[in-house]
Parts: structure tokens; C-alpha cells; sequence
């Protein structure tokens, strides 16, 4: 069973679905596109609004799903879900392991874990965002304050709270070209 927890949720993750979406709509490889990252942000920006909807959508569900399949028939195992899911929209097998941030697949997980905790770091973001106008540092914080939230309110098991710490050091380090743009002032506004 947990062997079938790891493929399933590392293949769910792993689906480009910013890949695929401007592929078929557009004709284009949104990795040839923008700052070249398959996730939404660089979606909205090389491709408009209503696909990079789409794309964080459809990215939020891939987290959402396996969580609940496994909270109501495996709970004990709920920490390989988180891992393996976030795991495979960042390393992708279908895009030669390579893939998105994480962030909406990372929302879609924290969402099937903990709706409070998603609703609160969710207020951070977007306060974060109307300050800032830029995704990368409302994610981070978001996601930040979701650790810290998760690891102090949340009564999940040791294992979970420290799968949880992993997958948030994981996302931090996809940011880390964002993290250096940020200190040196050059990060792009979304608006």
C-alpha cells in the first residue's frame, strides 16, 4: 500500500499541467517562454490570465486529491502523500525531472491537511501581494507561516510535522533565484 501511495501521488504530481495547457492552446513550450519555469506565474505572464488560472487550479488539485484519498483511507500515512506529490510537481518525470515550484500543488495539499491553516496563509499571501505585487515573496511567506502554523497547532505525528518542514525547505530552495532577484531589487511585479 504504501508503495501504491508513492507512485500514485509522485505520477499525479509530476503532470505538466503548464506544459501541457500552452502546448494545446498555444503551440508553445511554456519552458522556452518567460523565465522559462512550468508553473502558473510564468503562465500569467507568457500566456494571460484565465490559462495561468487554469494552471494553478488544476496544480492545486493535484495536492488536494491524493491528501483526501489518503487522509480517508490511510491517515497514518498522510505524510508520504504530502512529500511525494510536491515531489513530483517539482521533479517531473515527464518533463525530464524538472519541473514548477510547487507553491499551487502546495496550497491544493495544505488545503486537503488543514483548511484554517490554508485560509490564514492564504490571507498572507494576498495581503502580501496587494503590498508587494510580487508572487514570489508572497509565497514564500505564505508558506513560511504555514510551518509554523502546522507545526504548533496541527496534532499530526512527528513524522508528518517534519515531512511538512521538508517539503517547505524543498520549495524554499526551488526559490532561490527568486530569493537572490529579491535582494538585489530586481524581482518582477505580477501588476
Amino acid at each position: 500500500m504504501i508503495f501504491f501511495l508513492i507512485i500514485f501521488s509522485y505520477l499525479l504530481g509530476s503532470i505538466p499541467t503548464a506544459f501541457i495547457l500552452v502546448k494545446v492552446f498555444q503551440g508553445k513550450d511554456i519552458r522556452k517562454m518567460g523565465s522559462g519555469n512550468p508553473g502558473t506565474t510564468n503562465v500569467i505572464r507568457s500566456s494571460g490570465l484565465l490559462l495561468g488560472l487554469i494552471t494553478f487550479i488544476i496544480d492545486f488539485l493535484k495536492g488536494y486529491i491524493p491528501i483526501i484519498i489518503t487522509l480517508k483511507s490511510y491517515p497514518q500515512y498522510i505524510y508520504i502523500s504530502m512529500f511525494f506529490v510536491i515531489l513530483g510537481h517539482i521533479y517531473s518525470i515527464f518533463l525530464k525531472f524538472k519541473g514548477g515550484k510547487g507553491v499551487a500543488t502546495f496550497f491544493g495539499v495544505l488545503f486537503g491537511i488543514s483548511p484554517k491553516i490554508f485560509v490564514i496563509s492564504g490571507i498572507f499571501f494576498i495581503i502580501s501581494l496587494l503590498l508587494t505585487h510580487i508572487v514570489s515573496i508572497s509565497s514564500l511567506i505564505s508558506v513560511i507561516v504555514s510551518m509554523f502554523l502546522f507545526a504548533f497547532i496541527e496534532k499530526h505525528n512527528i513524522i508528518s510535522k517534519l515531512t511538512f518542514f521538508l517539503i517547505i525547505s524543498i520549495i524554499i530552495l526551488r526559490h532561490k533565484e527568486n530569493i537572490i532577484r529579491l535582494i538585489n531589487k530586481q524581482e518582477k511585479r505580477i501588476f
